[in-house]
């Protein structure tokens, strides 16, 4: 039986695909599965699954013939056909370092109690070129403490820093044990398009402990093709960012004044989402109302 399940969800990112699966199958660690899923896409995904598994007996694939409608559907499609002890989600259109697992799987084995260890991440663009690292994004958090490794308890994370931004920005830099996935509120979260993941992460840090790795081994695509370069200028996710706030919030003791830079961090989505989005200035201001009546709501509570 693998110790690891590695889930590579896929959907329309055939061009993307093979230096995913290469990333993963050229892990220095080695014990693993790898669960390939493809949500019934329109390009030749199907084509380059089926070569690489018949190149490599840890590779298995399963194929949807009507698309589920949600990514984290097939996430919990691969949970449940996962076999280790541990869960890789490498999304289809990142890659990795060939050490991300050996160095996520020390972080958890060697620190005890750790349940969820993540490493930085480089943002990518089309061609692989790495335009820019989310240590940037946590700076405005804590001026140092994502420079170097550390371990800690998961509700003090969800306390001081997941209702201003999220802190795990893509699946692909995390290494979970399975066990956790039995926290997780399908219903809810199927609900969500994009914000789901920061849910995700909520529901498995409250009551775990969690490790962090410095260096940056996850590549993390940040680029318009992908759904969330498509997405993120809508009322739709900033409701759902507001969703995750009070979500937070309800969870754990959050204090005044990370609620009121939650609210910040917010206005600054509202106004790129603002100046960007392609619907109709009263359809996006009457759709982003209720987030904002959720937010100050969260602020009040």
């Amino acid at each position: 039986m693998p110790t690891v399940s590695v889930i590579i969800p896929n959907y329309n990112h055939a061009r993307f695909l093979p230096k995913r699966i290469e990333s993963v199958l050229h892990q220095t660690y080695a014990d693993i599965e790898v669960i390939i899923l493809d949500d019934c896409s329109t390009d030749n995904s199907r084509e380059v699954m089926e070569r690489y598994a018949s190149q490599d007996r840890r590779i298995s694939t399963c194929i949807n013939e009507h698309n589920s409608g949600s990514p984290f559907r097939q996430w919990k499609k691969g949970m449940d056909l996962a076999k280790g002890q541990y869960i890789w989600i490498a999304e289809s259109d990142d890659f990795a370092h060939a050490e991300l697992l050996a160095r996520l799987m020390g972080a958890i084995e060697q620190n005890e109690g750790v349940d969820l260890a993540y490493c930085q991440s480089n943002f990518v663009n089309a061609d692989d070129e790495v335009v820019g690292n989310h240590l940037q994004n946590l700076s405005v958090l804590h001026p140092t403490l994502w420079q170097s490794d550390f371990c800690m308890d998961g509700n003090e994370l969800l306390a001081r820093f997941m209702p201003i931004i999220n802190v795990i920005p893509n699946a692909g830099a995390v290494l979970f044990r399975h066990n956790l996935i039995s926290k997780v509120n399908w219903t809810k979260l199927f609900s969500f398009r994009l914000g789901g993941d920061r849910y995700f992460w909520v529901e498995l840090l409250h009551n775990s402990r969690l490790c962090f790795v410095s260096q940056p081994l996850n590549y993390f695509r940040m680029d318009g093709e992908t759904q969330r370069g498509k997405y993120i200028y809508t009322s739709l996710y900033l409701r759902e960012i507001a969703d995750n706030v009070w979500g937070i919030c309800k969870r754990t003791r959050v204090s005044r004044k990370v609620k009121t830079l939650a609210l910040k961090q917010w206005g600054q989505y509202y106004r790129k989402a603002r100046k960007h989005t392609r619907e109709g200035f009263f359809q996006f201001h009457w759709n982003t109302f209720p987030a904002l009546a959720k937010l100050f709501g969260a602020y009040l509570k």
